[in-house]
């Protein structure tokens, strides 16, 4: 597959998820969508239709150790996309002079990517036509399942301390320490060291907590199931012929999740069709935020696959780098916008950054996934098994 017919496999992918987009816009415009009615599809789409998608992929997967044992990787590319994108935004908000209320934010908007909603969906409008085109060897999906494992207590973990939401308990430390110190200074170290604890076990719980979303303990579910033959055989033929006894319960899952792409495009459009101030923030921290996150991350990180490739990730498969390039290249993650809330952040100028973005994604997303498609069939990128 030569690169121009890798910008039409990837136009078509982007093309589908525009169309729904747009018959979200025209629902929206037309009140079948209300903010309420966005703020339900959210809510479902999270709590039941990626979890169930992820959830039926796992289980179709005919070898979930082995899926496991090769693409290890993903288990750990998590902490180096994040860091790259801290690194890159610190450097957008120095060169873009981004003001003092948005700078935290400025950082976020390019470290923290779509990855439960966005790359699903490219990653199941891409993944039939690149398997039937053979790029790639495996359904991504079934790939960004191990990734979705810690990102996302890896994304609360960092956003909370990029955006200082520990700085109420480190307060609390110190109320809690002072009145200690003035009821009995005779035990100052043993109640400093029991604010430490109590602090401590609280932020960790609330890490946890925050961590596990429901498409991760649906991934990590769907692990333990397929793990357990016996269990495993309830739901998916472990060999041709056979019949599961709970085969309709997974046939119920899978139909669940395949509402999936179409539902989370009517609730990014009904986002869109509110529109964005355009004042919000200068232009320059805009575009560089636009330029960061959609342009200089996916470049870094396809350096980043192209090494990883020769050294420490020789077992993985074409498509889990296909997983590392998506999720680096997907527009700002929307969750972003409860972390700006809590912390005291611009919000205006969240909602024009993930605006421009996704106002761009059309041409900029058919550009990179056509040149990641055109890498990934290239000996001189990826080497042969």
């Amino acid at each position: 597959m030569n690169l121009l017919e890798c910008f039409v496999l990837s136009f078509e992918a982007i093309a589908q998820a525009m169309l729904m987009v747009g018959v979200g816009i025209f629902l929206t415009r037309s009140d079948f969508i209300t903010a309420a009615g966005k703020k339900t599809l959210a809510n479902v789409a999270l709590n039941a239709l990626v979890p169930c998608l992820l959830f039926s992929k796992v289980l179709a997967c005919p070898d979930t150790l082995r899926l496991l044992q090769n693409s290890w990787i993903l288990l750990i590319l998590p902490l180096m996309v994040v860091a790259v994108g801290l690194c890159v935004g610190q450097a957008v908000a120095i060169v873009t002079r981004s003001p003092v209320d948005f700078k935290k934010a400025c950082i976020g908007m390019v470290t923290f990517s779509n990855s439960n909603s966005l790359a699903v969906v490219l990653l199941e409008l891409l993944g039939p036509p690149m398997l039937k085109a053979g790029i790639i060897t495996q359904d991504p999906t079934t790939s960004l399942s191990v990734y979705l494992i810690f990102y996302p207590m890896l994304e609360w973990t960092a956003g909370a301390y990029l955006f200082g939401l520990f700085d109420e308990k480190k307060q609390e430390r110190q109320e809690m320490r002072d009145t200690e110190l003035g009821e009995a200074e005779h035990s100052e170290e043993r109640s400093d060291m029991r604010a430490r604890c109590i602090a401590l076990c609280s932020g960790f719980r609330k890490v946890i907590s925050s961590g596990l979303q429901p498409p991760v303990i649906a991934v990590l579910t769907g692990f333990v199931v397929s793990l357990v033959p016996e269990l495993h055989g309830l739901f998916v033929a472990s060999h041709p012929g056979a019949e599961p006894p709970l085969g309709f319960v997974y046939t119920v899952i899978y139909n669940i999740g395949q509402a999936m792409p179409p539902i989370s495009m009517f609730v990014l459009a009904a986002s869109l069709s509110q529109g964005a101030d355009r004042k919000a923030i200068p232009m320059a921290t805009n575009l560089g935020i636009l330029f960061g996150k959609m342009l200089l991350m996916p470049s870094i990180m396809a350096c980043a696959v192209f090494v990883l490739a020769r050294t420490v990730g020789r077992t993985n498969s074409s498509s889990d780098w296909l997983v590392a390039l998506v999720v680096s290249c997907t527009p700002s993650a929307n969750k972003i916008m409860i972390m700006v809330e809590l912390s005291g952040q611009n919000k205006g100028g969240v909602t024009l950054s993930i605006f421009t973005q996704y106002l761009a994604a059309p041409v900029i997303l058919t550009g990179m996934l056509g040149v990641f498609a055109h890498l990934l069939q290239s000996e001189w990128y990826l080497p042969p098994h």
